[in-house]
């Protein structure tokens, strides 16, 4: 490495939670926790890569430092000069947008963060946290240095396009990493509680046009924004010139999870983003339990252009015959003509309104699922194949489906932006969904495979943009619809409502494992007014303890097919029992705090998933879903707090705005036979009703003796399923 050219001081800065450090003879930085525990290091200097295939790297120039502020300067022997501002507060620091003054005027093809020379990984920790790494189960979003692999992986958007990228879907845009580190050895006493430091995140707060990616090599990490000058230019944005990169916030906490949150707060602190407030209209339609079409269509094999009128019916049908009560009837690829048009197949599907309007007289509401961003005819829709998004030969990028192909709308030209505004808008008025997923935004190609024709709404930029004009036009006519996708960004709050950890079909047995890990790191979106949607996974026998993981942090759903799935199972009477029972626990209000219950931290099989949760609002407890045995076997919560304890697996919640000590009605899903001691403010009477799923219900009048509420807990009674145990209190 180059020496620096004169000799400087190291540059020291602490805050309440955090020291931090850079040493000018190594040109790294790095980052201690309050006990002196190192979390984090990385190197200092950013390394531009040039289309030529060079790299960038000078030496310190100058250091100015004050108490708030640390700016170096660097500059190479082309005379490239390169400027890193950190900004320290309280509890948090700021990494803000590089500086970039080159001379020679050379187009950017990447610029590497925590990189060394030739852009080689140099960010250390024990364990990196990268949630979504995979859109499998098959690689853990704890990350252990001593795994000697290579991988680059998506911490943007993510795109279907680029095979050299690690496949992502579920948790795009990440727009964070997140990590801790261990002192000595972790087998040494006491180490996970002494030894093991506090915890980082790192993540965005404002989005570049650029695509975001993390490189990991030999235990070693690397952010990289990926601009790919040598293919279009220079991004066309009229703010300031030198800037590149984005605006990072690092916050910190106990435990990776605690260090995420705190970084979501530190931007709605810093008024970069907002917690929603939605109506109370829209909050129910955000709680509905949902049953979604996809796995019923796979399992008959009436998937993409299989899919028709016939077996929709059929689907409605067998839903209704189930006895699911599901609030939410949701209608999944393939309804439309083609992509692009945004109506339905009038030949597939003759009978298509007649059934929304048989759908909505049922009392549903009525959920679509539509891929906004893709084409497959342009002239349908007056425009042409320049409409589209072109690779760097010129050519409109396409991109071939299960039965066809299809183009992606260039978003940034003015007339695709009207054609599809209207498009969205006769959508939005024909069909008048309560909930819209829009769909596969993940697969905006990477700026290496296409680019728009303004490209400073490229790289992360591009979903920002086509969420604003789709669902912008959409809310002009439907105001209270919700908008569900799955992401993890904070930067996203203001056009998508509902989380969902959407399709884990590449986890086939282990649906339920992968599930609760999704929910693990999406529940801290309810602390920015974002529910998550528990998407099931394919086969019955998963579906009662992923609706059972869900019930904390938001909706039910159900991709359950009717007529066999992968394991040709179907559902029993217990599984509609379960889903109609945990249904009348679902919280309609948005904005609330999920707590893991001793969930373990950095186990690489077993880490970032919690057998029981908790969920609070305003301080108070509000939901418990309590298994007395950990996923491991070892003993599990069978009390909380002092709030409940119990003998059996159990969601307990409360169905007005107090918590559950002092709600006057609670409802209560058992998962076996046993006793329930619910802690009250004071004594009482309770009225105790048991909701049979024959449609009958037992009554019984309970005392709350030394505040303390018991409840007899079963899931059957006389042959019948309980579907849950409704507790009212009276005056």
């Amino acid at each position: 490495m180059t020496a620096p050219q004169v000799a400087l001081a190291p540059v020291v800065r602490r805050g309440a939670s955090y020291l931090w450090t850079w040493d000018p003879a190594e040109d790294r930085f790095a980052i201690v926790d309050a006990a002196g525990r190192p979390i984090v290091s990385a190197a200092m200097q950013p390394v531009l890569e040039f289309a030529s295939g060079q790299f960038s790297y000078g030496v310190v120039q100058t250091v100015s430092a004050d108490q708030d502020r640390v700016i170096i300067d660097y500059e190479d022997h082309d005379r490239l000069r390169v400027s890193v501002t950190w900004r320290f507060a309280e509890d948090t620091c700021w990494l803000d947008p590089i500086r970039v003054v080159d001379p020679l005027g050379r187009p950017i093809r990447s610029i590497h963060l925590f990189a060394a020379e030739h852009a080689r990984p140099a960010l250390t920790c024990t364990y990196l946290i990268q949630p979504g790494v995979s859109a499998s189960s098959g690689l853990a979003p704890v990350l252990d240095r001593s795994a000697v692999f290579s991988m680059t992986s998506w911490v943007g958007r993510g795109s279907g396009m680029d095979d050299s990228v690690q496949h992502q879907q579920w948790a795009l845009p990440l727009h964070f990493l997140a990590g801790h580190s261990m002192v000595g050895l972790p087998q040494q006493r006491d180490a996970l509680r002494t030894h093991l430091s506090a915890a980082f995140c790192a993540g965005l707060a404002d989005i570049p046009p650029a695509d975001l990616k993390l490189v990991t090599r030999e235990g070693s990490y690397s952010v990289v924004f990926d601009y790919r000058e040598d293919l279009w230019g220079r991004p066309q944005d009229e703010s300031d010139r030198e800037r590149r990169g984005a605006t990072w916030c690092w916050a910190f906490a106990d435990h990776y999870r605690d260090a995420i949150a705190a970084y979501y707060r530190a931007l709605v602190d810093a008024g970069v983003v907002a917690i929603a407030r939605p109506n109370e209209r829209k909050r129910r339609v955000m709680a509905a339990a949902q049953y979604n079409t996809w796995g019923a269509q796979a399992g008959s094999g009436t998937q993409w252009a299989s899919f028709d009128q016939q077996a929709l019916d059929s689907i409605w049908r067998k839903f209704r015959e189930s006895g699911m009560r599901a609030q939410c009837f949701v209608i999944d690829d393939k309804w439309e003509r083609s992509y692009g048009p945004l109506v339905h197949c009038e030949d597939r599907f003759p009978r298509f309104e007649e059934r929304l309007q048989e759908i909505r007289d049922a009392g549903y509401l009525i959920g679509m699922w539509t891929a906004f961003l893709r084409c497959e005819d342009p002239a349908a829709v007056g425009l042409t194949p320049e409409n589209m998004l072109h690779g760097p030969d010129g050519r409109p990028v396409v991109k071939g489906g299960r039965d066809g192909t299809y183009y992606l709308y260039d978003i940034t030209q003015p007339v695709v932006v009207e054609t599809l505004r209207d498009l969205a808008r006769q959508f939005a008025r024909r069909y008048r969904p309560d909930l819209v997923k829009f769909d596969f935004g993940y697969e905006l190609p990477a700026l290496s495979v296409a680019a728009p024709t303004d490209t400073s709404w490229g790289g992360e930029r591009m979903l920002k943009l086509a969420l604003e004009i789709v669902m912008g036009a959409i809310r002009e006519e439907l105001p209270d619809v919700v908008v569900m996708y799955y992401h993890l960004s904070p930067l996203f709050g203001g056009d998508i409502d509902l989380h969902s950890i959407d399709d884990v079909w590449l986890c086939g047995e282990e649906y339920h494992e992968e599930a609760n890990r999704r929910l693990y790191f999406s529940s801290l979106l309810g602390e920015l007014g974002m529910p998550s949607y528990g998407s099931g996974g394919y086969d019955w026998p998963s579906l009662q303890q992923i609706w059972f993981d869900s019930v904390a942090s938001g909706a039910i759903g159900s991709l359950g097919s009717f007529t066999g799935d992968p394991i040709d199972s179907r559902p029993t009477r217990r599984d509609i029992a379960k889903f109609n029972g945990l249904a009348n626990l679902v919280r309609s209000t948005n904005v609330f705090r999920v707590e893991p219950l001793r969930a373990p931290i950095i186990g690489m099989s077993t880490s970032a998933r919690s057998s029981s949760w908790a969920r609070r609002e305003h301080g108070e407890v509000t939901v418990l879903a309590l298994r007395p045995r950990h996923f491991n076997g070892s003993a599990g919560i069978t009390a909380y707090e002092d709030v409940l304890e119990t003998d059996t697996q159990v969601a307990v919640a409360s169905r007005d705005e107090r918590g559950i000590a002092r709600a006057c009605e609670l409802g209560i899903v058992a998962y076996g036979a046993g006793r329930l001691r619910i802690r009250r403010e004071r004594s009482g009477e309770a009225r105790i009703v048991t909701h049979l799923d024959d449609g009958t219900f037992l009554e019984r009048r309970a005392q709350v003796d030394g505040h303390i509420l018991d409840v007899e807990l079963a899931e059957a009674v006389d042959g019948s399923e309980v579907e849950w145990i409704q507790v009212q209190i009276l005056d």
